[in-house]
């Protein structure tokens, strides 16, 4: 009779709902330019629908990479990376935890049955037996909000778990896109080495020739020679530069079946340009998984700073259950058998050893780390976009000039190789300009990388284009 007046007082508690302890949260503030400076605009597209005028949208990586094989390279990483798939076990793990501190916001039912069997040790003693089942509740009142701010510190760590996750991918894609770029420049270099071998060797033949009619000396030959030899071996050297580039792409989709094949006569790796504006606002940082991710901390280290606050307050649980206990099994249901209890239980730390002080103090201290993490985010990805703005002008500077040097070795090279056919020219100046042309165009070859890399390094620093899941 008195089961349902004991379940509407602790209703009507519960109701009362909690006082939560932890500090109010506040986005911290730092002091950054309010803008870049420098074009981002082959990055970057401004958002039309959006009701903020400076609020920007940045492309999918898969709109922004159009090489369809380098595509289905990263499509491949993002399956079956190894990174990637620990990522996704901490993402799985912190929903665990965070399903785990939910559960203490409900009342712990259990049921337990028993049986008790005994005699006395004198003859002649009859056999007792004794049977009990019952079903006991337990619930602490949350009246200082600790089991409240134990769920949201696990929240938000869980959140931070789906950002760090995000973040991995990006950091996946752009690792695995500077990968492949590698095996791209170190096999055109290997198609630079070859054809610069072939020129070598019909520059030889010249050679040959002019000693055999005696209007060269035999050490152009060994010279002619010799630079054939040079090049044979700069060749062995890529090749095996080559089988690096791709164990590492191996490495990084594990996946080592699939081979890379490109027409590298006409591959030229090449992204979008999409036209904007160049004064991009340094909040779009904020929505960066990583510092998206540094800002869930604190809030997790917030939350944990209440829960330290109320280990100093009083703890309120109580204890309830029916028992029946019976001779016999037949009867044990009977309800003339039974009791109720309900025990409150009221729990003050008076004296700890200042072991509740020390746990507050840590917490605060997290707080303050969890906070210094998060503006250092917030600075290296400034740095990181800053940098790779900086890098861009650069190298399209660099790229024209290189262009236009490479052009005018190769028509240097061509008037001393006539000049040296009828005689007017020394064998040295034509191997001085061969070696020139061949060593500026690894060099255009490695700013034209570089450029590429750079891109996606700037695209990277922005968010990666990583649409939230």
């Amino acid at each position: 009779m008195y089961s349902p007046k004991i379940l509407i007082i602790a209703y009507a508690l519960i109701l009362t709902g909690c006082v939560s302890l932890a500090p109010e949260y506040q986005r911290p503030n730092f002091n950054l330019p309010h803008q870049f400076s420098g074009n981002v605009s082959d990055v970057v597209t401004r958002d039309k629908t959006a009701q903020d005028k400076t609020e920007l949208a940045i492309p999918s990586w898969s709109q922004f990479i159009q090489d369809p094989q380098m595509k289905s390279v990263i499509e491949i990483a993002l399956e079956k990376n190894s990174d990637l798939y620990l990522a996704a076990l901490d993402v799985e793990e912190a929903r665990v935890r965070f399903g785990l501190a939910g559960a203490e916001k409900y009342p712990q039912i259990s049921s337990s049955m028993s049986g008790d069997y005994g005699q006395s040790l004198e003859s002649g003693s009859s056999f007792n037996k004794k049977y009990s089942a019952g079903v006991d509740i337990s619930y602490e009142l949350d009246f200082f909000g600790r089991i409240k701010n134990l769920s949201d510190a696990d929240k938000a760590k869980f959140i931070a778990s789906q950002e760090m996750k995000r973040a991995t991918q990006i950091i996946t894609i752009k690792t695995v896109a500077e990968a492949y770029l590698d095996v791209v420049y170190s096999q055109k270099l290997l198609l630079i080495a070859q054809e610069t071998k072939q020129s070598y060797l019909n520059s030889q033949s010249i050679v040959m020739q002019k000693v055999a009619a005696g209007k060269a000396a035999l050490s152009d030959l060994e010279q002619a020679k010799g630079q054939v030899q040079s090049i044979s071996i700069n060749i062995e050297k890529i090749e095996s530069e080559i089988a690096k580039n791709e164990n590492l792409l191996n490495f990084l989709t594990n996946d080592y079946v699939t081979k890379i094949n490109l027409d590298l006569g006409r591959y030229e790796p090449n992204y979008p340009l999409i036209t904007t504006p160049s004064d991009i606002p340094s909040e779009i940082l904020l929505k960066r998984p990583d510092i998206m991710a540094a800002e869930q901390n604190i809030i997790s280290e917030n939350a944990s700073i209440g829960v330290a606050r109320a280990a100093f307050f009083p703890s309120i649980s109580f204890n309830t259950g029916i028992e029946n206990s019976n001779d016999s099994l037949t009867g044990l249901f009977d309800s003339s058998n039974g009791i109720w209890n309900f025990i409150p239980k009221i729990t003050l730390p008076i004296f700890t050893g200042g072991t509740n002080s020390r746990n507050l103090e840590l917490a605060n201290i997290r707080k303050n780390k969890a906070i210094a993490n998060y503006e250092k985010s917030i600075q290296v990805a400034f740095r990181e976009v800053k940098d790779a703005l900086v890098i861009k002008s650069s190298l399209e500077k660099q790229l024209i000039s290189q262009v236009q040097y490479v052009n005018t070795l190769q028509n240097v090279l061509t008037q001393k190789q006539a000049s040296y056919r009828y005689g007017s020219l020394s064998y040295l100046d034509v191997l001085e300009a061969q070696r020139s042309l061949f060593t500026e165009q690894q060099n255009l070859l490695m700013l034209k990388i570089e450029q590429q890399k750079n891109e996606i390094n700037l695209f990277s620093a922005l968010g990666g284009g990583l649409i939230k899941s």
